[in-house]
């Protein structure tokens, strides 16, 4: 029973693992629009929430769903202040 249990809760991690995302970028304005610096060089506009403010580097974390391989189906997105500006 252990190993069934330790199996399928490795599978779900894995499963959940293989759609996460994670983007780096820089805040540009008091009102939240900012730049990614991973990806495409022609889609790299992010909004960020307004406790972030201009020139903050931010570490943004996607849970994408599992279900599809839609790149915008995001379930969970948290972000991570790296480097404030001061």
């Amino acid at each position: 029973m252990k190993r069934i249990i330790i199996t399928a809760l490795m599978a779900a991690m894995i499963w959940t693992g293989y759609r996460t995302e994670i983007d780096f970028g820089r805040v540009l304005n008091n009102d939240g629009d900012g730049k990614l610096y991973n990806g495409e060089s022609y889609y790299n506009y992010i909004a960020y929430p307004e406790q972030y403010k201009e020139n903050d580097i931010v570490m943004t974390v996607c849970l994408l769903n599992p279900l599809n391989n839609y790149c915008d189906d995001i379930i969970i997105r948290h972000d991570v202040r790296l480097f404030k500006d001061i």
